[in-house]
């Protein structure tokens, strides 16, 4: 994680994702428990744009996104998602794994460094294919 660089996400991901910390907060415990503060950190300091004003190849949610392990040169696809979509079988990362924390908000071409159970992963970003957006969809207060 690079706190200075500016990370992106629309308003519908950004207000869905905090609900989905609040909820899991109340169980988690451990690893999770870090996970969910490391994505509240996230959203925190994330800029918060319209889905028309998103930069082109930023990492949002239910994004197709290729990665590779600049330390194994492993490369990784995965379509990022809310943790009740997660399926690995079908390479659909959850945003509250590691991995999938680390890429949200960042962009075609940055470089990410973040702590994982098994380890610091430094992970490049190689090409991001945005879903059609959920900008229309509220959520219910």
């Amino acid at each position: 994680m690079n706190p200075n660089q500016i990370i992106y996400m629309t308003p519908y991901d950004h207000q869905r994702l905090r609900l989905v910390v609040e909820a899991a907060a109340a169980k988690a415990t451990g690893w999770t428990r870090e996970s969910l503060a490391r994505l509240r950190g996230e959203l925190d300091r994330a800029m918060v744009v319209d889905e028309a004003a998103l930069p082109p190849g930023v990492v949002a949610m239910n994004s197709h996104v290729t990665i590779v392990d600049l330390e194994s040169n492993e490369t990784e696809q995965y379509t990022l998602t809310f943790p009740e979509q997660a399926d690995t079988s079908q390479h659909r990362l959850s945003v509250l794994a590691p991995i999938g924390t680390a890429i949200l908000g960042y962009a075609e071409g940055d470089e990410v460094e973040w702590a994982t159970p098994g380890g610091l992963r430094k992970l490049k970003i190689v090409s991001v294919r945005r879903a059609p957006g959920n900008s229309t969809e509220r959520i219910a207060s």
